[in-house]
């Protein structure tokens, strides 16, 4: 089954702007509470005491709490986003995600100027998938849906720079990531619970199909998962794939695992034009960097270790500015 293209500035810039007073909009509650200014901070703190006094009014199941721990499977029962959108002076919308009975529910509750709901729609995304969109120079993933409006962003890790020229310190960098325009994230293809190498820690792996690509069914050897290390860098430092917070990466492969279509529509792009939209830190001081040895016929290729990863050196320096200079 074959998912429709999508074009490549997936999100309108109408959708994502904001007065300066209003709540940081298209973030998950708690990443405001601990990254946001000390007003959102405040707001955000409010907003999540209010639904948690009273989950049925906001589309909730009953007795379900919206908590700071993040799920620990796929299917597991929980909320996963709570964020806020289109901000008016008498009222706002709040955007809740949450799993139940191999379901994705999106519920969309509009709110008075008080922050109390008024009224409620749910929608089914495993019936209904959204489209994701990752942003390679943003280091930032963003999830839309079409029908309701919801659109979220979150934190990625991306591929690592390494030179367009193997051996020659003049040539542009570019990332190991890959750009896709035709591509999606596979029901069939992906992993559960990936335990090889072991620091995927036996979280989901989602693989990205890519359906400009004739050989392999379209296979490539780049997916989402897990952050590896103890936080989520937000840099470029991966061999390519995309590296997700587990609140976030379960939030996916819910919709992923669950959805009623061959799988979940992807881009991903260079820059798109709506710039950072994620307080999490970004990293801007450094980068990771393959190495490179020589074959045993003389040719720059890059290192790898015992699983066919590369091996990176830490390198200082602003990565947008470089990949900048070299006309990302």
């Amino acid at each position: 089954m074959k998912l429709a293209v999508v074009c490549q500035i997936l999100i309108p810039l109408s959708m994502v702007g904001s007065s300066a007073a209003a709540l940081m909009p298209n973030v998950d509650l708690r990443d405001l509470v601990r990254y946001g200014s000390s007003e959102d901070q405040t707001h955000a703190a409010s907003l999540i005491q209010k639904i948690n006094a009273n989950p049925a009014a906001f589309g909730l199941p009953v007795g379900s709490s919206y908590l700071k721990a993040a799920p620990t499977a796929v299917g597991q029962n929980s909320i996963s986003t709570a964020e806020v959108q289109n901000q008016m002076p008498d009222g706002s919308d709040l955007f809740l995600v949450f799993t139940q009975d191999n379901k994705v529910i999106l519920s969309k509750v509009h709110l008075d100027a008080l922050d109390q709901p008024i009224s409620q729609e749910s929608t089914d995304l495993t019936q209904h998938p959204p489209i994701v969109q990752i942003d390679i120079m943003n280091r930032q993933i963003a999830v839309f849906e079409k029908k309701s409006g919801f659109l979220k962003f979150a934190p990625a890790t991306i591929g690592s720079l390494v030179r367009t020229k193997l051996g020659d310190e003049t040539s542009p960098y570019r990332s190991l990531s890959s750009t896709f325009s035709n591509a999606y994230l596979s029901r069939s293809k992906s992993e559960l619970s990936r335990t090889k190498p072991d620091y995927y820690a036996g979280r989901p792996f989602l693989r990205i199909i890519d359906e400009n690509q004739d050989s392999y069914g379209g296979f490539t050897p780049f997916g989402v998962h897990y952050q590896i290390a103890g936080v989520l860098q937000r840099g470029f430092v991966s061999n390519g794939c995309f590296r997700l917070r587990d609140i976030d990466l379960f939030e996916l492969s819910n919709i992923v695992f669950f959805t009623r279509q061959s799988g979940v529509p992807l881009v991903v792009v260079t820059s798109t034009q709506n710039g950072n939209r994620h307080p999490y830190p970004l990293i801007q001081s450094w980068f990771n960097v393959p190495e490179v040895t020589l074959d045993p016929h003389g040719k720059p290729v890059l290192k790898t270790d015992e699983h066919g990863l590369f091996v990176f050196d830490r390198t200082k320096g602003n990565p947008v500015e470089l990949l900048k200079a070299g006309g990302y």
